[in-house]
């Protein structure tokens, strides 16, 4: 049943290629070609409800994509009909942007797919890539995208596109609390920032209140920010600056990878080993007991994510975790 199916498909696909039956010009951004409405309507409803309704389309029986190409279209069309996958580098983007108007969920799983495996993500790419999968929702692709910017914040900002991001996306990996690079760098970064694109007295604030100045060096925080323009003219930026010098504690930390309280744990032995742990966010949790009593003059430690339980009298050779 397959193959006839697929026979048919192919058989349509062939016959609209030739014009046999085509009823509709097709206009595109690079030039015209022609489809059959039948088709169209039933591949996808976007089609459907421009041919079966009071719209132009359907009325003269021309239809404008100006933001798709002969190519493109034509590709889409083949993928549609014949099951086949033409997805390629040049080629991948455009498709996906074309499937995406023309609500073709199928020939889009297959872009998905093809980045996924093939995608190559660097600091010169990485925000374009997020924006473009966010707006597609491919949270897997966009999450990978954000994740290399933030891993690699130091090259993103030395190589300048950290002026490129807009307000909300600079205020969303600020928020972050594992950036991995120097908060000098970050700070660097924010200056290149707001000199490009000259934010409101307000956007200013807000944006220091979410770094991390206690991480500044002192040194680098007044030759390079508490004197310049921006910041010498904003009274609450500031202020902020100065409750956080005032308050300052000495402190090894220079990013917040490295400042971020790792867990902790407590050992309590009572019949069966009780673990309570800190975590870093300040509040006491509960671990489940282990498994077994291992007795007394047990030694526990932690390692990563995992706590491990080893010695005492009763299994004295057995390790837990």
């Amino acid at each position: 049943m397959d193959c006839t199916k697929n026979s048919i498909l192919q058989n349509i696909h062939d016959e609209m290629v030739k014009g046999t039956f085509n009823d509709l010009d097709i206009v595109c951004e690079n030039g015209t070609t022609s489809a059959n409405r039948l088709v169209l309507a039933a591949m996808s409803s976007y089609f459907r409800a421009m041919l079966t309704s009071d719209m132009a389309e359907n009325r003269t029986g021309v239809l404008n994509l100006p933001t798709v190409s002969v190519s493109v279209f034509q590709d889409v069309l083949k993928m549609s009909l014949c099951s086949v996958d033409l997805v390629n580098e040049d080629n991948c983007v455009k498709i996906l942007d074309a499937c995406e108007m023309m609500q073709l969920d199928n020939v889009k799983d297959l872009c998905h797919r093809y980045l996924k495996e093939s995608l190559e993500i660097n600091a010169d790419n990485c925000l374009q890539w997020w924006r473009l999968m966010h707006r597609y929702n491919v949270a897997e692709l966009s999450n990978r995208a954000v994740s290399y910017l933030t891993e690699n914040l130091t090259d993103f900002v030395e190589r300048k596109n950290i002026v490129h991001l807009s307000k909300t996306e600079l205020l969303e990996i600020l928020s972050k609390d594992d950036l991995k690079c120097k908060e000098d760098v970050i700070m660097k970064g924010v200056m290149k920032w707001i000199e490009r694109n000259n934010p409101d007295a307000d956007d200013v604030k807000l944006i220091f209140e979410i770094i991390r100045i206690d991480l500044v060096d002192a040194k680098f925080l007044i030759a390079n920010v508490v004197f310049s323009k921006l910041i010498s003219e904003n009274n609450s930026v500031q202020q902020i600056i100065k409750d956080v010098m005032l308050s300052k504690v000495s402190t090894p930390s220079t990013s917040r990878f490295h400042s971020v309280r790792e867990n902790e744990f407590v050992l309590h032995y009572n019949k069966t080993s009780l673990l309570s742990c800190f975590t870093s966010d300040g509040t006491w949790e509960d671990v489940p007991p282990s498994p077994v009593d291992p007795g007394w003059w047990h030694s526990a430690a932690s390692l990563g994510n995992k706590i491990y339980i080893t010695g005492g009298v009763s299994i004295g050779k057995c390790a837990l975790v």
